[in-house]
């Protein structure tokens, strides 16, 4: 039996949840291994990972369905759907609104992101992204004092992070016309002596590394030295690198990473 047949069978008799998360992850790693787009093997992908979330049907496998489909920059409705669902369940879960209004800004649905981005300020996390992205989302509304007001609260918090947020910050503000609101000393970009760490952290994300603990890694490693952030993405590395070899799961490399 060939592989499609296999796939034909397994999403016409979905009774296996663990096999269709072990399929839509086989199928991302190869989707995020090789440069040229299979469409037809990204939709195999986006069916399996629904019907997967749509099997186990909480908030948790929702969410990591709509992430590994943004991820793939997959199926931006059916993102949507598994995003919503799992905010039926987790409806203060920060990385489901912020999920699900990446999407909608995508979509051109600025009005739809803000309300996702203002929900999740109200859980009173600090994030650049989030105030970035509501910048860029009054921006295009036609509303550039709510757009300032939001760009001048991403760069404060991006201040308290590490210079590549702060540089990204810069550089999306530039490229929408509010460079005034960079101070004279933003001309440049400050050198980050850590982005080859940051780029190898990218790199694992590219090979199924998942989102959320790439973010960590990159936070973590924001507060360390520069020989202990080695150590830490050389650790990444490696256990995502037997994870791969069917030696750890991903439940195991998180505890190891984060009790590390």
């Amino acid at each position: 039996m060939n592989r499609k047949e296999i796939l034909r069978r397994l999403v016409e008799n979905p009774t296996n949840g663990n096999a269709l998360w072990h399929v839509a992850e086989s199928l991302f790693q190869e989707l995020q291994s090789h440069r040229d787009r299979d469409e037809e093997k990204a939709l195999w992908a986006a069916v399996c990972y629904r019907l997967a979330a749509h099997f186990e049907d909480t908030a948790e496998s929702w969410g990591r369905a709509g992430t590994r489909l943004a991820q793939l920059r997959l199926a931006p409705l059916v993102q949507v759907e598994c995003f919503t669902k799992a905010l039926e369940k987790d409806p203060h879960n920060v990385r489901n609104l912020k999920g699900r209004a990446l999407v909608y800004k995508h979509l051109g649905k600025f009005n739809e992101a803000l309300e996702d981005l203002e929900q999740a300020c109200r859980q009173g996390e600090v994030d650049y992204e989030i105030h970035l992205n509501m910048g860029e989302c009054y921006h295009h509304l036609g509303r550039p004092e709510s757009a300032r007001e939001c760009f001048r609260k991403a760069l404060e918090a991006a201040s308290t992070q590490n210079p590549a947020h702060i540089n990204r910050v810069q550089k999306r503000i530039r490229q929408l016309g509010y460079g005034d609101l960079l101070p004279a000393t933003a001309t440049k970009e400050v050198p980050d002596p850590k982005a080859g760490l940051r780029a190898r952290i990218d790199e694992l994300v590219h090979h199924g590394l998942p989102k959320d603990l790439a973010d960590y890694l990159q936070e973590r490693i924001g507060a360390l030295s520069l020989e202990e952030a080695e150590r830490v993405v050389e650790k990444a590395a490696r256990f995502w690198g037997l994870h791969q070899q069917g030696s750890l799961t991903e439940e195991e490399v998180r505890h190891l990473l984060k009790g590390s």
